[in-house]
């Protein structure tokens, strides 16, 4: 692993402008691992048609159009040599919107198997490509979830469930990285097929599609190794080795692609692997790389955020919140209201950790200010659905024993309503995150018990300033606490 490494040409200013409208906007795709741009559009009414029905939701009605399409003499023959990729997309994306997880995996199934159909029968290799890659993305998310599931499961009596779900994991990010390899594949053989065209002609702008999608795919192929990696124990040989193999992958595709706004997102998870390491220098190299505290342009805004994200987190494992603070917090202070929430969401945690890190470094009365400050944070934080949401929450629950709040504290609805919200979120990821039996009921008996004394003390609290819709949520929120602790009848 290499201590240090030149680097990387750094793009500014009106740059941006025009990796913009080179039209690879691939960044919200690298991060939800699908891809955003078509390199296979066709401009065709029954295959809009498909779209429109399937965009609906309407997948049942769109799965029987495609089977009649298939010798329908109504429907053109754009739709009809697609048949087989439009149904694989459809049955993936019905699958995402299944809450049912058996019903989600037997969905994805059939994709694959409709999938392989297409692909024995097709000879357009850019279509091709681009199912690969949707497949991939809904088989790694197959591995996310799994993950999730087994985290859940940390009580010792639960072992072999969770194994088992780890194992499947990992199958589920080795299909999605072979996949992502067979796209990657397919689209550098487009890629040499169309030369170099007239430039500003229409092939130069299908190979400048086709190139953000060939680094979209392989950035993600790359990426599932440190998804991977994530199955084993922090600090384990695999674990180590799965990361140094992403890094070098990630590292390789930022220089190839440092032109788009993919390659960033492949500097930006490259310094993952590092921070998985504990490397944490590399990983600071990578994401200082990709700050442009000028940026306007929404899209690096974004990547610069992101990356003030992580700084901050490794500032923080290196014991050194205040210089997170000195970066990320000024940049989160800069940021515009309602400006790309999750990610703003994810900085406020990780300013927040930072935050309360320093409170308890501190030994004077500034302690106090700073967890105050950790504590609106990381409620905000916890608010918003992603990757930080529940350690937000549990952090939240340090801040308030630390505050030492309690009833006789609360004077207004509007902090006995915070509190009550801020046990409930303690509340499920202890759910989460403990077994049953012993401590870990006490533990959940207990933040349903505070949940509940600040619900009844905000119903105290109800003046002529409380707005209904609050009323309302308290109300509801306390008559769930009820039928948690099985008292239907207080809850209804």
């Amino acid at each position: 692993m290499p201590k240090s490494r030149p680097p990387r040409p750094r793009l500014a200013g009106p740059a941006w402008a025009a990796i913009v409208a080179r039209g690879v906007a691939v960044a919200l795709a690298a991060t939800l691992a699908t891809p955003c741009v078509s390199s296979a559009q066709v401009d065709d009414p029954d295959v809009r048609f498909v779209e429109a029905m399937r965009g609906r939701g309407y997948f049942e009605l769109t799965l029987e159009y495609l089977d009649r399409a298939a010798s329908d003499p109504a429907v053109g023959p754009a739709l009809r040599a697609r048949v087989a990729y439009e149904r694989a997309v459809t049955q993936l994306a019905q699958a995402a919107s299944l809450a049912d997880s058996s019903s989600r995996d037997r969905q994805i199934d059939a994709a694959r198997k409709t999938f392989a159909e297409f692909l024995a029968g097709t000879q357009d290799k850019a279509l091709a490509a681009e199912g690969a890659a949707r497949l991939a993305a809904a088989i790694a998310e197959q591995g996310r979830r799994g993950l999730l599931q087994a985290d859940k499961r940390q009580a010792a009596t639960q072992k072999s469930a969770r194994n088992r779900l780890l194992q499947t994991a990992r199958q589920d990010y080795d299909d999605a990285r072979r996949l992502y390899g067979d796209s990657t594949d397919r689209y550098r053989a487009v890629l040499k097929e169309l030369g170099a065209p007239t430039p500003r002609s229409p092939e130069a702008t299908r190979r400048r599609m086709l190139r953000g999608q060939l680094g979209s795919a392989a950035v993600m192929g790359a990426r599932s190794l440190h998804d991977k990696a994530k199955t084993y124990a922090a600090g384990s040989k695999n674990h180590k080795r799965l990361n140094a193999a992403a890094a070098e992958e990630l590292a390789a595709h930022a220089d190839e692609f440092y032109d788009l706004i993919i390659g960033l997102y492949a500097g930006l998870y490259e310094g993952w692997c590092y921070q998985a390491r504990g490397e944490h220098k590399l990983a600071l190299g990578c994401f200082e790389e990709l700050i442009d505290d000028r940026a306007d342009d929404p899209a690096q805004r974004e990547v610069t955020t992101l990356a003030y994200v992580y700084l901050a987190a490794s500032h923080t494992a290196e014991g050194q919140p205040k210089k997170a603070l000195d970066t990320a917090g000024v940049w989160l202070r800069g940021l515009r209201a309602g400006e790309m929430p999750r990610a703003a969401a994810a900085l406020k945690y990780q300013v927040g950790a930072a935050t309360l890190a320093l409170a308890q470094a501190e030994k004077n009365a500034d302690a106090r200010r700073l967890l105050n400050r950790a504590q609106e944070l990381l409620r905000e934080a916890g608010r918003v659905p992603g990757e930080f949401q529940a350690d937000a929450r549990r952090q939240l629950a340090v801040v308030n024993q630390a505050l030492g709040a309690d009833d006789e504290a609360i004077t207004t609805f509007a902090d006995a309503y915070l509190i009550g919200r801020d046990k409930l979120g303690a509340l499920s990821v202890a759910a989460m995150q403990t077994g049953a039996g012993g401590d870990a009921d006490q533990q959940r008996a207990g933040l349903r018990a505070d949940a509940r004394r600040a619900f009844q003390a905000a119903l105290r609290l109800v003046d002529g300033d409380v707005e209904p819709k609050r009323l309302n949520e308290a109300r509801y929120w306390l008559g769930y606490i009820y039928w948690l602790d099985d008292q239907p009848l207080r809850a209804a």
